[in-house]
């Protein structure tokens, strides 16, 4: 036997049948994609015929609808009125300018409710023991 003759076993694998595979493959994918074609086509030609047909008064012009109208960055106006909100909750300010209320920041009117209660507590306590 000659040094450089091929060792290799050649009933392993049919190349040819495996680009049989192949091609097959290919053309059933191909098929599919035309049939899916076909049907969403017959499809959107049935689906157009039931649309009902648009009465000949009305305007060719797309019109806006009626107020109110659905927001178009609902995530930029969340984000506006929580800020707003934010504001509001943490700063001082006029709620009632001619009748003398004013705004204070949550946190301070949580502290003075806290301090009202314990004095409230503390001088029934004392009114208890007398």
């Amino acid at each position: 036997m000659p040094e450089h003759e091929e060792k290799r076993e050649r009933s392993d694998i049919n190349i040819r049948t495996v680009f049989k595979f192949g091609i097959a493959l290919l053309a059933t994918a191909v098929f599919v994609q035309v049939l899916m074609w076909a049907i969403f086509w017959q499809l959107d030609r049935r689906q157009t015929k039931l649309d009902p047909q648009l009465s000949p008064l009305a305007p060719k012009e797309r019109q806006l609808p009626a107020e109110p109208r659905l927001q178009v960055t609902p995530a930029a106006d969340l984000q506006t009125i929580r800020k707003l909100e934010y504001d509001t909750l943490h700063s001082y300010g006029w709620v009632d300018e001619k009748g003398a209320v004013v705004r204070i920041p949550i946190d301070v009117a949580m502290r003075l409710i806290v301090e009202r209660e314990t004095t409230k507590a503390l001088s029934h306590e004392g009114e208890k023991e007398k």
